[in-house]
């Protein structure tokens, strides 16, 4: 009948809600507990024995488990993001693809670990053990690895864009195609290590060891090689070994016409009367060096930085200047006639007795910049009108 049919129907449906209720429960409800650890967001575990544990795809993140033993367990694909791992043992691990974004594993044992893929952003490795371990392609930007041990490491594709491998050791790592744009590796151990094709622009690699390391290919620009150690088993592409040259040993009287210094970073370098015409020195780091007396005829310093720098007695003719920044930069007596300066910033720049004749000065930066009475203007040049003062001779 009707009337039976309705109350079949209202079982079914009370039936299925029931079903529903119990799967939500069971989902839900439901917390996995591996030798007391409730593995969970936030869990407290710290000293628990996970060793050889399956955490495949778990849920970690925010946990404590300092000095927790993880030794072989396989924590692929799992969040760890912000956890505390301080001086755990996570030796053999599986950690492919792991998020560990942000987590502190401070004093952690990650020898011969899979960290192919992983993401430690911003994670905290000081005096970690990843020795031998593969962090291809892991992303490490901006990670603190001070004193890391990371020899004969796989970290080939690895992004550590920001990273601080402060005085770590790298030592025959591979670290070929690696992006370390602006890494801190100042007094790091790199001898033997592949750093093929690296991108290693703007890196700090101030104290560091390349010895017998092959940097064949990588971006150099900008980094700074001062106080590097680099042997003649060392493979590095020729400009950048000179830059290495100039750098540690100076560069005083040398002839270096028509080099290609381009991008380098040459702070504080000794370049006094070396012979730098037709050189290429676009966008190089000139600041606080020594040019004085120097022949940069017709060099290329557009977009330069030679804040401080000593050009006195220099000979810049027809040098291309334009967007340089010579902010108190010393050109007494330089010789800066045909000069392209446009857009150059000379601010409190020293002047005194220079030549600038048929120089271009469109919107050059003279505010403060200091000259004599016998500095030599383009014709028709105010250099009151631009923000520049007379001094006594």
């Amino acid at each position: 009948t009707l009337t039976e049919s309705r109350v079949n129907v209202t079982k079914l449906t009370d039936a299925c809600i029931l079903v529903l209720m119990s799967i939500t429960l069971l989902t839900f409800g439901c917390t996995r507990t591996v030798n007391g650890c409730d593995i969970k967001p936030n869990a407290r575990c710290g000293g628990a024995n996970l060793s050889d544990a399956d955490l495949t795809d778990a849920d970690l993140s925010g946990a404590i488990l300092n000095s927790a033993f993880l030794r072989d367990a396989s924590l692929s694909d799992a969040d760890l993001s912000r956890a505390i791992l301080w001086n755990a043992d996570l030796s053999g691990a599986d950690l492919s693809g792991v998020d560990l974004s942000g987590a502190d594993l401070t004093d952690a044992d990650l020898s011969d670990v899979d960290l192919s893929g992983a993401s430690l952003n911003g994670a905290i490795l000081r005096n970690a053990n990843l020795s031998h371990a593969n962090l291809s392609n892991a992303n490490l930007t901006k990670a603190i690895l001070w004193w890391a041990v990371l020899n004969d490491a796989d970290l080939s594709g690895a992004t550590l864009r920001d990273a601080h491998p402060i005085n770590a050791d790298l030592s025959g790592a591979d670290l070929s195609g690696a992006d370390l744009t602006d890494a801190d590796l100042s007094g790091a151990d790199l001898s033997g290590a592949d750093l093929t094709d690296a991108n290693l622009s703007g890196a700090d690699l101030r104290g560091g060891d390349l010895s017998g390391a092959n940097i064949a290919g990588a971006n150099l620009n900008r980094a700074d090689l001062s106080g590097a150690t680099l042997d003649d088993n060392a493979q590095i592409d020729a400009k950048w070994r000179l830059v290495w040259e100039i750098v540690n040993k100076g560069a005083s009287g040398r002839n270096l016409t028509g080099v290609d210094l381009s991008d380098a970073d040459l702070t504080n370098a000794d370049l006094s009367g070396a012979t730098l015409s037709l050189a290429k020195l676009r966008h190089a780091d000139l600041s606080d060096a020594d040019l004085s007396d120097a022949d940069l005829g017709v060099a290329a310093l557009s977009e330069a930085d030679l804040l401080r720098a000593k050009m006195h007695g220099a000979d810049l003719s027809m040098a291309d200047l334009s967007d340089a920044d010579l902010f108190g930069a010393i050109l007494r007596g330089a010789n800066l006639s045909d000069a392209d300066l446009s857009g150059a910033t000379l601010n409190q720049a020293d002047l005194s007795g220079a030549m600038l004749w048929w120089a271009n000065l469109s919107g050059a930066d003279l505010r403060w910049a200091k000259y004599t009475t016998d500095t030599k203007w383009p014709e028709g040049f105010d250099p009151r009108i631009a923000g520049a003062v007379l001094v006594e001779d």
